[in-house]
């Protein structure tokens, strides 16, 4: 077992622009699947009409930031794990656990509901990857 010095520091341009086409496709594809595709299936009791955009995009931009940051500091040398598999990974981790947790809480969060939004999740969250593991790796 040999000690490995830690990767050098991301190039700051690859990380922030793998970060934004990120938040821009999720936002993209939230939209498409929330706004105009399935607005009702998806609806909760006390949901907002229209969304807090600077909220919404603070959260997409930090979503980008943060898993950018995991897989510059996490995949980056190993060549078999696919931006599409840690994005798929990520994903799972997130929001597999939240659906069975939201809706042992909350009395209208439909299970069926919580996993095809996990399904969703996980296809997005691996092509969001697949979009931005060629970017993160040329640092």
């Amino acid at each position: 077992m040999t000690i490995a010095p830690p990767p050098p520091p991301p190039r700051w341009k690859w990380y922030f622009l793998s970060a934004l086409i990120f938040a821009g496709f999720l936002y993209i594809t939230d939209t498409l699947l929330f706004g105009f595709i399935a607005p009702d299936y998806f609806r909760l009791p006390g949901m907002k009409n229209q969304p807090e955009m600077g909220s919404m995009a603070i959260g997409y931009i930090l979503g980008g930031l943060l898993f950018c940051y995991a897989y510059v500091h996490l995949v980056r040398d190993k060549v078999a794990v696919t931006g599409w598999y840690f994005g798929m990974v990520v994903a799972l981790l997130i929001f597999l656990p939240s659906a069975f947790i939201y809706n042992s809480l909350m009395e209208e969060y439909k299970l069926v509901v919580a996993l095809v939004e996990c399904l969703f999740r996980v296809i997005q969250f691996g092509i969001a990857g697949r979009l931005v593991g060629p970017l993160l790796k040329k640092q």
